[in-house]
């Protein structure tokens, strides 16, 4: 598959071999984990959509490289700290959200189905187990 780019208003870019698109660009956020610290569950709802599945990037995950994700093309935004499955009420697709440690959404990417989100998030990092 071709290295697909999509470029949003606000300077947001994705670049990855796999078929998804970011819906809009967010604060960058510098929120990092301690060592030691555990992120706990995310809250019912993100950005306003209801959490379906998510993952911890944490030991044992290691990001792919298959996508980067950029809010300008010099800021590259590095790995997650979180993944979420979401979906809004109204809504028959899916967005992936990429995480800080506090469960602020910094990007996400817009998939047609459940399986389409697990097959990107399963595309960028290796070891992640969904709850």
């Amino acid at each position: 598959m071709s290295i697909q780019r999509l470029k949003l208003t606000g300077a947001a870019i994705l670049v990855s071999r796999g078929l998804s698109f970011c819906r809009r660009p967010r604060q960058l956020s510098r929120n990092v984990m301690r060592l030691g610290e555990t992120m706990g569950s995310p809250p019912q709802t993100l950005d306003g959509a209801r959490v379906l599945r998510y993952a911890i990037v944490g030991d044992g995950v290691t990001a792919t490289g298959n996508t980067v994700h950029r809010f300008h093309p010099s800021d590259v935004i590095g790995p997650a700290a979180a993944l979420a499955i979401c979906r809004y009420d109204g809504e028959e697709c899916f967005y992936l959200f990429y995480c800080d440690a506090e469960w602020n959404v910094v990007t996400d990417t817009w998939h047609e189905s459940l399986a389409a989100a697990l097959k990107q998030a399963e595309f960028e990092y290796l070891g992640l187990s969904f709850v």
